[in-house]
């Protein structure tokens, strides 16, 4: 199987038309010698920044209609598994004080016989 290249030459001319058309990086951008990964680090706080000093100065946004409501419900749902919860257990610690109470009067017939 044979591939075929076009390779395609570029002239300084037209390397200076893209250039000015801001089709292609300028080569005066400075060097600087810092990892990429503090430099992509310093943008990225920096875009932080200016993220934190553009929302600094709104109000927080009230909630809608919807949202109140689905969070009550929620609060309900959560308020009744809860209620649900304690009533299980209640109910385990009194079937279990009831078979506590069962066996120590077994233990106490037993010792007396």
């Amino acid at each position: 199987m044979e591939f075929i290249v076009a390779k395609q030459f570029i002239s300084q001319k037209e390397i200076d038309e893209r250039r000015a058309e801001g089709k292609m990086p300028s080569d005066n951008v400075p060097y600087d010698p810092r990892p990429l990964y503090e430099q992509l680090a310093e943008k990225r706080d920096l875009a932080e920044e200016q993220w934190r000093e553009s929302t600094k100065s709104k109000p927080p946004r009230a909630l809608d209609d919807d949202e109140v409501q689905y969070l009550n419900e929620e609060r309900t749902r959560e308020l009744e598994a809860q209620r649900r919860r304690e009533e299980k257990d209640q109910e385990e610690l009194s079937l279990f004080f009831k078979e506590q109470s069962a066996q120590e009067g077994e233990a106490e017939e037993k010792g007396v016989a």
